[in-house]
């Protein structure tokens, strides 16, 4: 069983690998598809943040957290905004890889910053068990959830309202392309140098 904070910085490489594998890509359905990866697990992931990290920071924390969880919110309300912009633009648009550059810059400094500050000082007031509890909590409540930008203002109302929305994004996700299962990217320029 992991620690929350080896749990959450896998998901920030898993994420950056989807990043990387958008630019990568070798066609453009392939960067779709990579990019639908991204978009769908990065709204996921900051979603769960939200409702399992913010708690936790606030209540061992106490102002501190709060003044953590504060921060957090705004840079995460930035990276939906961006996310939502980009949603709209084609992978083969010269806007496009811009776009994307800007959402990973935030992304990659929201991701150091709790890799190297918020979390450490969270660990430091858990025990391995609430540490472990706390990790398989985010990985439980990670949703796919496409409406969280819309309500980034309203983080009380905007947990609720997720879960009643999850099927909902299910049913708005089953139209997009996904990578299979088994590519990465070298299947990826295996499959486009075969064929």
């Amino acid at each position: 069983m992991a620690t929350l904070l080896s749990t959450i910085s896998r998901d920030h490489s898993e994420i950056v690998q989807y990043y990387k594998n958008i630019l990568d890509s070798p066609d453009n359905e392939t960067a779709t598809r990579w990019y639908n990866q991204f978009s769908w697990a990065l709204s996921r992931h900051l979603k769960a943040e939200e409702l399992v990290v913010y708690p936790a920071l606030k209540n061992r924390l106490g102002k501190k957290g709060k003044i953590i969880v504060e921060k957090d919110q705004l840079e995460i309300q930035t990276i939906q905004m961006k996310l939502e912009n980009i949603r709209s633009v084609k992978v083969d648009s010269t806007e496009f890889v811009p776009a994307l550059e800007s959402l990973i810059n935030d992304t990659a400094g929201h991701f150091n910053e709790v890799e190297m500050a918020d979390l450490p000082a969270l660990d430091g007031v858990l025990s391995l068990g609430e540490s472990k509890r706390l990790s398989e909590s985010f990985m439980r409540v990670k949703l796919p959830d496409l409406l969280h930008s819309h309500t980034s203002n309203g983080f009380l109302f905007s947990a609720p309202f997720s879960w009643l929305a999850a099927p909902v994004n299910f049913l708005c996700n089953i139209p997009r392309k996904y990578p299979d299962k088994t590519m990465t990217r070298k299947d990826a320029t295996k499959t486009d140098e075969m064929g």
